[in-house]
């Protein structure tokens, strides 16, 4: 080839070569996909089960998931959950709590998980925990929600816990009676108005602020609901939208535990019922003002709470009128990314364990074992051996219900 053509053959080539470094050029442009914030975390190590009467650590333990990681998404449905009981021996001849639980109700549409404590025999709490979900779930088949009332499941839970009150007269309930602390949670299918959870159907008379976080509180029977629904497509083992009602008659109590953005200490738990005993003032004046007395705590110096099933006796006795089996409810729109899960608890827990020493224990319980079934089942074994450590002289149930975001989210 002449040394023309070769000269000119070069030059041509040299104008079609691309600097590597040239972020302009033409071309294919390969993508390198981020690496997910969880693939950074170390696989979690598998640790047997804690001990009765070993010491727990101070520790906090970072829950599985937070809101860095997952801001929205399908939560696992139904939500694992864990329930342990104990007589407590030492200091109770008998047993009269009885946790429940029926992750599955109404077609899967609805989870039920509830804490009886009952008082003076065990016929009002066995009945309560043989037929409250079931009159629950009559009433949930014989209202309308399809609508847009905020009020209609609050309402339904309402009824069911007053008609199981009525049924309690003919099973013998007037010398015993059962405290109750219910959580229902319900799937939110895909298009339902956000009215259902957004109107506020309340005349608040409490003196104390509502719990925050979207959390509302009810008052005298009534309900607050806070919170909006987004629809979405809905199958067997996930739910976009997952609404919890609360409803509590009684000092067995209601305990929301939240997650906290990665690295911040943890954000502290909410509660979702209402003291109804001597403790609370609004219940007191609500006594009295129904011409009822308290004396050392007491409704007529005899019933150390202000709301229960059964005890019918004192129910038809005017100085303790007032007395009333009707519950408080709230209702709280469920975010897994930032709700942990919530805690159903008798009082024989909160008597010597604070809100935030429960939500300690769990924490730790579900960082031992990667399995979120055995991690729920853990952390309410946990609470009830850590309030028997800690000196509770009463009957210890726990239910603790874990809210967890669908793995591919």
């Amino acid at each position: 080839m002449p040394r023309v053509q070769e000269e000119e053959l070069e030059r041509m080539m040299s104008a079609l070569k691309v600097p590597a470094n040239d972020a302009s050029a033409p071309g294919p442009v390969i993508q390198v996909p981020r690496a997910s914030p969880l693939a950074k975390r170390p696989a979690p190590t598998l640790q047997p089960p804690h001990r009765p009467g070993a010491q727990l650590a101070s520790s906090s333990i970072t829950p599985p998931f937070s809101p860095t990681q997952h801001h929205q998404g399908m939560m696992v449905w139904p939500p694992a959950h864990g329930v342990h009981a104990d007589q407590n021996k030492r200091h109770r001849r008998h047993m009269e709590d009885a946790p429940k639980a029926v992750p599955e109700l109404l077609g899967g549409e609805y989870a039920f998980f509830a804490v009886y404590d009952g008082h003076g025999g065990r016929t009002a709490v066995d009945f309560c925990a043989e037929r409250l979900h079931e009159n629950v779930t009559q009433e949930l088949q014989r209202t309308d929600l399809t609508g847009t009332d905020a009020s209609d499941v609050p309402q339904a839970i309402a009824r069911a816990v007053l008609s199981t009150d009525e049924q309690l007269k003919p099973a013998g309930a007037y010398g015993c009676g059962s405290t109750a602390a219910i959580l229902l949670l319900r799937r939110i299918p895909s298009g339902t108005d956000d009215a259902i959870l957004t109107q506020d159907k309340v005349q608040d008379a409490q003196s104390h602020p509502p719990p925050d976080h979207g959390v509302g509180s009810g008052v005298g029977g009534h309900t607050r609901l806070n919170g909006a629904a987004s629809g979405g497509k809905l199958s067997p083992s996930t739910s976009s939208s997952v609404v919890a009602y609360a409803a509590n008659a009684g000092d067995s109590h209601i305990i929301l535990l939240r997650r906290a953005p990665e690295g911040a200490p943890p954000l502290a738990p909410k509660r979702l019922s209402v003291e109804h005993s001597g403790k609370n003032e609004v219940e007191v004046a609500r006594i009295t003002d129904a011409g009822g007395f308290m004396r050392r705590g007491r409704v007529g110096c005899v019933l150390a709470v202000t709301r229960a099933l059964g005890d019918h006796t004192l129910k038809e006795d005017e100085s303790c009128a007032g007395l009333t089996a009707e519950p408080d409810v709230t209702a709280h729109h469920v975010d897994p990314a930032h709700d942990l899960g919530v805690l159903l608890v008798s009082d024989g827990i909160t008597e010597a364990l604070t809100d935030e020493e429960c939500d300690a224990v769990v924490r730790q319980a579900i960082g031992k074992i990667e399995s979120e079934a055995q991690a729920a089942e853990m952390a309410a074994r946990e609470v009830v051996n850590a309030a028997m450590e800690r000196g509770s002289r009463d009957n210890l149930s726990a239910v603790y219900v874990h809210f967890a975001l669908a793995p591919h989210f």
